[in-house]
């Protein structure tokens, strides 16, 4: 959080709230609808501080853009089915995976004018290394092992939550 606040990408108030939260969620774990909040917050601190949120998935497009409507995402990046005379023909247009998702985030970068240094991403998966590497503010959350290690190794956030049962646990570096 107070990195978060620093930058201005939380403001007081939600600072506090956040570390509230952060409190609680140690003490006692968190169910699906506290972490569903916490995402809600985030996405929102996101678009108050001014910034587009993309959605970011290997997932189909069907599925990830009806999603990203729902949280109010800026746009999405997610794998495209090739179509033809209204039928999906079974071939992938763009796979969203690896540095594929890197090069579409170059792309919308250059067509949007982001300066990819003041960018952040999260992921949880070490297949999406190229689009961390791409952004000045990478951070691993509940990262595999092989992405945990390669985090750590550039001093980047790593973020990791436990289920309902256990209290959170940070490793390296943290915004939270």
């Amino acid at each position: 959080m107070p990195s978060f606040y620093r930058h201005g990408l939380i403001n007081r108030s939600q600072a506090a709230r956040g570390a509230f939260a952060q409190l609680v969620f140690r003490a006692a774990g968190a169910d699906h609808q506290q972490m569903e909040r916490i995402k809600e917050q985030l996405l929102d601190a996101h678009n108050q501080a001014g910034r587009d949120v993309i959605i970011v998935s290997t997932a189909g497009q069907e599925m990830v853009g009806p999603i990203g409507t729902m949280l109010g995402a800026s746009g999405i990046i997610a794998t495209q089915m090739r179509h033809a005379g209204g039928r999906y023909t079974g071939e992938v247009e763009f796979y969203a995976y690896g540095e594929g998702k890197a090069q579409r985030i170059r792309q919308l970068a250059v067509e949007r004018g982001y300066d990819l240094t003041d960018c952040f991403a999260y992921s949880d998966s070490v297949t999406d290394l190229p689009m961390l590497e791409v952004v000045g503010h990478p951070h691993a959350v509940n990262p595999d092992r092989l992405l945990r290690k390669a985090a750590m190794a550039r001093g980047w956030p790593v973020l990791a939550f436990a289920g309902r049962t256990g209290p959170a646990s940070q490793a390296g570096r943290s915004d939270m």
